[in-house]
């Protein structure tokens, strides 16, 4: 008859379940701030495609506030414009 030692098994699946609950704040963390760059880089593509800018303000006024927390419920991470005039640019504006 074949035993099988599986004690080291057992332990290895109680540090996975202890360090996987550690470790979800960081990976969801960073995880966000990954999308936001991603989303920043989309973006300023996207301005250069679809604006005439005459220089590069407006594309580097795109920015990103990443998530320093790790208390999951907390996180947030923000990309936008900080030129006062991509409101309009974004919704539309008439001027008469």
């Amino acid at each position: 008859m074949i035993r099988a030692d599986d004690r080291e098994l057992k332990e290895l699946e109680k540090d996975l379940k202890t360090f996987g609950d550690r470790a979800f704040p960081f990976a969801s963390k960073a995880t966000l701030n990954r999308s936001a760059f991603e989303a920043q880089k989309i973006i300023r593509k996207d301005i250069n495609v679809k604006m005439v800018t005459r220089n590069q303000f407006t594309e580097r006024s795109v920015l990103v506030d990443q998530t320093r927390t790790l208390q999951v419920s907390r996180q947030a991470a923000t990309v936008g414009s900080i030129a006062p005039y991509m409101d309009d640019q974004e919704f539309g504006a008439t001027h008469v």
